[in-house]
């Protein structure tokens, strides 16, 4: 329920915005947003405008899918490069 109630919030949170509402290829909305923390923020403001406590009531956890970022064996990541 909780999740169902985030979505549809975050939902409207991205639309007042003027931001894309469109879904990826997993069903997530995809906005086109300046960072990877930005994202994380809209998702934070819409855990509150649901009415939740983010870190209490409702927490994040990321599957940042890193082989993504794994090339010739470093890892590239905003423009910073890390070895495993």
């Amino acid at each position: 329920r909780w999740g169902a109630e985030v979505y549809h919030t975050l939902k409207k949170v991205l639309k007042t915005k003027g931001l894309s509402t469109g879904l990826g290829d997993e069903g997530g909305f995809a906005p086109n947003l300046d960072s990877n923390r930005a994202a994380l923020d809209l998702i934070v403001e819409a855990i509150k405008e649901a009415g939740y406590v983010p870190g209490r009531d409702i927490a994040l956890a990321l599957d940042v899918a890193a082989s993504e970022f794994y090339k010739d064996g470093v890892y590239e990541f905003e423009g910073k490069s890390r070895s495993a």
